[in-house]
């Protein structure tokens, strides 16, 4: 394969061009004569696009590997990740035509950055990187090959300083990379050069940070030392050769302008300009990075849904089920085995990705990722499907989301702190009472009110890390404002000189007094007892959200938001609360609060060209928040189809505390369609039937009267051979259950004994009128998980 038409390929010659082509007369490299290629194929003439990207380890290699757009097994699974691909062999290929392949690197900021999309992906132990450089050995075997290919510094993003990304140009010289974009070899520096900056205009991106080609005529400049080291020869990984990399710093860029003299053993200094540092008790500090403007759009659908459209026809005797029945929410209830989730679980869920629904997932068990991945597989919505876990490439900003959305009420410091509220109460629930007292929500508000009022005045560099220091710094005795003493104070003094900086205008100035007064004279006079519950919650909230690879989803870049979901995707949150239990659990309520005040803030009721979506939470018991009674009443505007399963009542009595019993049947009474599968719980079975009600049976008795005195012989003698009829049978009207509660233990439950049939009965408000019964008996054909 070649890159180009080169000297001996003619025009309209198929012929490719060699590498003394392409990279002088130093002839082939050793890997270009093997065959080793890595190509990577573009499309899209006015808007370019990685279409596929293919790895051959060596000219006999059974068979190449590839990632490609629109293919099942090895697709893209991120945007960014093609992208920096491309960007990054582009840039590598441009150095080796100018001589510099030895000394390229890729650098990028420690989070945010193509680099560390890169690193990020590195790091995992699987994913499209991986993917594609994997050799096929001759023996059938493969070999993961991507630490011989990629290297450099800072990879996992650990140091304060920029990560960057280095080619092995001994495994993979510059010659063995090709370039197409619609069928065409880019060869050249300077086309390639001009393809890089059209890709950089078409995703909206920076120009290359990569010098530019040495003048004509000019031998390319050589820097005094690499920036990384050579990769050495396989199979050594990269962070081998990471101390190594770190010891030559301070960098020649570094070198040309010098700043303020760094202490000794630190890293040198990466802005133009020295900016204020934390005290060095203060742990490092990812910066919070804008989120791009498009991610909070959605963009037309193109589709129709209207609200009448029916989607499950349950019984021949009724309507169909149909879309607004749907957005008034769904309750599934069945004991464990019942076929809740493999009957009308996925007859619903199937239904929802068939008719274009976007949704979010909330899952408890660690298999349910694999069983959306199955479902979206059969409805055709693979491409739609988006699984955010712990080591992936999909990740919100939860506070940044909060801080930043546009909008009335985005960035206010109340609706950040309803926002902690609702994630303190879900936190607390169960496990402490005290979280009920209205002084302890009022002391909760007020310290969480002066801690946002201080970071929005201080820029809006919010994250959970953050927040825990600066809480944790804050002091417990009075200090008079106009002392310094807090001046020294890590993180807490940091927020509080620049929040005095920037306030302007008066209104600033008004919070900026009101929050130093609660810091300075409040806080320090709370009673020991409130301030330590109050302290001890917000740590145990914020605690959960700074766990091993947790803030990497939720404290790091944006590049999936609640509009992403309005626009159809199907995003599923891979952690599962039996896997990472209290990280999990608050995780999934901070993505499914801000999906639910994300669309209270819609209003598209009977707006039959907005796309619908749903909420999914199975084990529903464990996500259930404050806000939710909120969310139900406006989820038809929103067009939104809540659905919880769950195995019976008392999950939901023992999860809400001491007012379980009402605040559960408020959360059933509205959802409309409710839906009981097998159950062996007597308090469930019990509410089911008096939901279906009573009917009036008819309660018959029989009875025989008393033989009548025979008259004479003649009348004996009849009586002996042709008795009197003496029974009677009595009729009474009695009121009974319409369906009886030990009825629910004898339903079907799936499975081969059952030829995988699963039984329930459904009901919805307004499916039957007249004389005719507001619920019936269905059956659901049974997909195992």
């Amino acid at each position: 394969m070649g890159m180009g038409k080169g000297k001996k390929g003619s025009k309209g010659s198929s012929t490719p061009p060699t590498a003394t082509d392409l990279f002088g007369d130093g002839g082939d490299s050793e890997a270009r004569r093997i065959g080793r290629r890595l190509t990577l194929r573009f499309i899209g003439r006015n808007k370019p696009e990685l279409d596929r990207a293919e790895f051959r380890a060596y000219a006999p290699c059974p068979k190449a590997t590839y990632i490609q757009q629109r293919d099942r097994e090895y697709s893209f699974t991120w945007t960014r990740v093609p992208q920096a691909l491309s960007l990054l062999f582009l840039e590598y290929l441009c150095a080796g035509l100018e001589g510099r392949a030895d000394s390229f690197s890729f650098p990028g900021a420690r989070t945010g950055s193509f680099a560390a999309t890169l690193g990020d992906a590195m790091a995992k132990n699987s994913g499209s990187l991986h993917d594609l450089f994997t050799e096929h050995l001759k023996d059938g075997a493969t070999a993961g090959r991507i630490q011989w290919i990629l290297g450099g510094r800072n990879l996992h993003g650990k140091e304060n300083n920029e990560r960057r990304i280095c080619v092995s140009s001994e495994y993979l010289p510059p010659d063995c990379v090709e370039v197409f974009w619609e069928g065409t070899a880019l060869a050249t520096s300077d086309k390639l050069r001009a393809f890089n900056t059209k890709l950089r205009e078409a995703w909206n991106l920076e120009p290359s940070q990569q010098p530019p080609p040495p003048a004509k005529n000019e031998p390319p400049p050589k820097p005094p030392a690499p920036e990384t080291p050579r990769q050495p020869e396989p199979p050594p990984a990269p962070e081998s050769a990471q101390p190594k990399a770190q010891a030559q710093e301070p960098e020649p860029k570094d070198a040309e302008t010098p700043k303020e003299t760094p202490a000794p053993a630190a890293a040198p200094p990466e802005q133009e300009a020295p900016q204020p540092k934390p005290a060095p008790e203060a742990p490092p500090i990812p910066p919070v990075l804008p989120i791009e403007p498009h991610l909070f759009t959605v963009p037309e659908s193109g589709g129709h849904w209207p609200d009448d459209a029916p989607l499950i026809t349950f019984s021949e005797d009724y309507p169909p089920w149909t879309l607004g029945n749907a957005f008034e929410g769904v309750l599934i209830l069945g004991a464990t085995g019942s076929g809740k989730t493999s009957g009308s679980g996925t007859a619903i869920a199937e239904t929802f990705l068939r008719a274009g629904f976007g949704g979010l997932v909330l899952t408890v068990k660690q298999k349910e990722a694999e069983h959306w991945q199955r479902l979206c597989a059969r409805c055709g919505r693979e491409q739609d499907l988006v699984i955010v876990g712990v080591g992936g490439d999909w990740r919100l900003n939860l506070l940044s989301y909060e801080a930043q959305r546009p909008g009335r009420g985005g960035g206010l410091c109340a609706n950040l702190v309803s926002f902690c509220q609702n994630l303190l109460s879900v936190s607390t629930r169960s496990k402490e009472q005290g979280h009920s007292d209205p002084v302890w929500r009022l002391a909760a508000s007020q310290l969480l009110n002066a801690t946002f009022d201080l970071f929005l005045l201080a820029g809006g560099q919010i994250s959970f890390d953050r927040l825990a220091t600066f809480i944790g710094a804050a002091p417990t005795q009075v200090i008079p404002t106009h002392e310094a003493a807090w001046l020294n104070l890590p993180t807490f003094g940091e927020v509080l000189r620049a929040a005095r900086q920037a306030a302007a205008t008066d209104e600033d100035k008004r919070l900026l007094a009101k929050a130093e007064f609660y810091w300075f004279q409040n806080y320090p006079t709370l009673a020991p007892r409130t301030r330590t519950s109050v302290t001890l919650s917000v740590f145990a909230m914020f605690d959960a959200f700074r766990g091993r690879d947790v803030p990497a989803l939720i404290s790091s870049g944006t590049n999936l938001t609640p509009e992403s979901i309005m626009a159809g995707k199907i995003v599923v949150l891979d952690l599962p609360i039996k896997q990472f239990q209290q990280t999990g659990l608050l995780v999934q309520s901070a993505w499914k609060y801000l999906f639910e005040t994300t669309l209270e803030r819609e209003d598209h009721d009977g707006d039959a060209a907005r796309r619908p979506v749903f909420l999914w939470e199975e084990e529903g018991q464990h996500f259930v928040s404050d806000h939710d009674h909120n969310f139900q009443a406006t989820a038809r505007s929103a067009r939104a189809a809540r659905v919880i399963l769950t195995q019976n009542v008392h999950g939901f009595f023992k999860e809400l505390g001491p007012h379980g019993i009402e605040a559960a049947k408020s959360i059933f009474g509205n959802l409309n369609t409710k839906i009981f599968h097998a159950n062996n719980d007597p308090e469930t079975n019990d509410l089911a039937a008096k939901h279906f009600g009573s009917e009036i049976h008819m309660r018959y008795a029989f009875g025989h009267g008393a033989m009548p005195q025979p008259h004479g012989i003649l009348d004996t003698l009849r009586q002996q051979f042709d008795p009197p009829d003496t029974s009677s049978l009595t009729g009474t009207e009695h009121l009974e259950y319409a369906v009886r509660p030990e009825a629910f233990n004898r339903l079907r439950t799936g499975g081969p004994k059952n030829n995988f049939l699963v039984d329930a009965y459904v009901t919805w408000m307004g499916m039957a009128t007249g004389d005719e019964r507001h619920f019936t008996l269905t059956t659901f054909e049974q997909h195992p998980r």
